[in-house]
């Protein structure tokens, strides 16, 4: 009886122990399990390549989902709305887009101001490039994204051409008026040969008009304002009349003439198109750092003598351009369920760690924490030196009504050929152009 009592007893402890055992065994795994992070992104390997791989290798408690964007754009939508669309049904905890994006779901508010946590961690933004933080700020300094990496624009200039013609050679935030009075010095054609000479070529002179508004931007004219276009005004007058004057003059490269003489001729034709200034017929042009990293990763331009400076400015605005690109800023969507952990993420790839980590992963953008780069050419910090954007024009226009925007493609078209045709003044025609667009946004308003 009692051995029979006994082996009952044995019996239930094997069984208590099996039960339990199995609950531990059915709790462990969801207790290990890792924290599923949903990124919203255009490429999902660039993202794993750049910040992924990284990220899982040294949070081992994290797993990361990429939502892909392409997939989920339908044919003809507006793509600011498609992912806002996109944001609210797919409910990414982390945003990687860049810009236009950026500001759009910022004023959306489907963005989570990132100042607490970089309060709470005390993350040094002092760092971090001015300019970069400033268009990441709004009006109240908050801040809803942070990136590792930008691209920035400066002027590179052929230090031979400049040499050859005993012309000074440019210096840093020089302005755009005397960039203008530069290239007009050169002549038309290099020594004992017919190549063509420029002296200065930016890509936006396809397009003069928004060649112009791009200087007009970085110097703070004003466009549009309280629904009233603001273009005959003094300051466009003559930021059109230098734009003009350089392609009349054809000291302006333009990008239809890129097939004329080449002085160098072992490049490969792909570079010469994406970046004229490699074909050594040009003194100055305004370019991003790509260019940069290309030519001094690369044997085959080690003959071009070249240097780069900081981009031109106003006198008005002597430290403010628009010269910097950001193609990944990384956000929380305010609507995520894992905030937190979605700032852990956010706040390895801008932190120190990664910083050390950039120039390998990603070689042809720039760190946007300049002390982190190591064994940098002097010529590099050129990118560094304008400490402010000013992005409100381009702002205020992606706003504009899209027969507004039509508008103002049409109208420059028609009036800047009437520039070149010598049948209207620079005035003239952008009074024209102004009251065309007035009328268009007056009737939008009225609808």
């Amino acid at each position: 009886m009692l051995k029979r009592k006994a082996l009952l007893l044995i019996m239930t402890i094997i069984l208590v122990l099996i039960n339990l055992n199995g609950c531990i065994n059915k709790e462990t795994p969801e207790s290990n399990k890792p924290i599923l992070i949903k990124v919203l992104t255009w490429n999902e390997k660039e993202f794993f390549e750049r910040y992924g791989n990284v990220f899982l290798a040294t949070h081992p408690n994290f797993d990361l989902e990429t939502i892909l964007i392409p997939e989920y754009l339908k044919p003809g939508e507006d793509l600011n709305q498609a992912i806002e669309r996109i944001i609210i049904n797919e409910s990414p905890d982390v945003v990687s887009l860049n810009m236009e994006f950026y500001d759009y779901l910022r004023e959306k508010r489907l963005l989570e101001p990132l100042n607490p946590f970089i309060k709470r961690d005390n993350l040094d933004l002092s760092t971090y490039t001015p300019s970069v933080i400033e268009f990441l700020q709004d009006n109240q300094n908050d801040l809803f994204g942070l990136t590792p990496t930008f691209t920035g624009k400066a002027i590179y200039y052929n230090k031979k051409l400049f040499a050859d013609n005993n012309i000074p050679e440019p210096t840093d935030l020089m302005t755009w008026d005397d960039i203008f009075e530069l290239a007009q010095r050169f002549p038309k054609s290099l020594n004992n040969n017919n190549t063509p000479v420029y002296g200065f070529y930016h890509k936006d002179m396809a397009n003069s008009f928004l060649f112009g508004l791009s200087i007009g931007e970085g110097s703070g004219v004003t466009l549009y304002n309280n629904n009233t276009f603001t273009l005959n005004t003094e300051a466009w007058n003559n930021i059109f009349d230098n734009v003009v004057q350089c392609v009349e003059t054809k000291s302006c490269y333009e990008a239809k003439d890129t097939n004329q003489g080449n002085v160098i001729t072992n490049n490969s034709n792909m570079d010469i198109q994406s970046y004229p200034f490699l074909a050594g017929n040009i003194a100055m042009a305004i370019d991003d750092s790509t260019l940069y990293k290309l030519m001094i990763n690369n044997d085959k331009y080690k003959n071009l003598e070249w240097g780069v400076v900081s981009y031109p400015v106003s006198s008005e605005y002597p430290d403010t351009g628009n010269m910097i690109d950001i193609n990944e800023i990384f956000s929380i969507n305010s609507s995520s369920a894992q905030i937190k952990e979605s700032w852990e993420f956010i706040s390895y790839i801008n932190g120190d760690s990664y910083a050390k980590l950039i120039q390998r992963i990603n070689p042809y953008e720039l760190p946007v924490r300049e002390n982190t780069i190591e064994n940098s050419d002097p010529q590099m910090l050129a990118f560094y030196k304008v400490l402010h954007v000013n992005s409100n024009l381009t702002n205020k226009l992606r706003k504009l009504p899209k027969k507004v925007l039509s508008k103002i493609d049409e109208s420059s078209k028609k009036y800047m050929t009437e520039i070149y045709n010598k049948n209207m003044s620079i005035q003239e025609a952008l009074e024209a152009i102004e009251n065309e667009l007035q009328l268009t946004i007056n009737e939008e308003l009225k609808n």
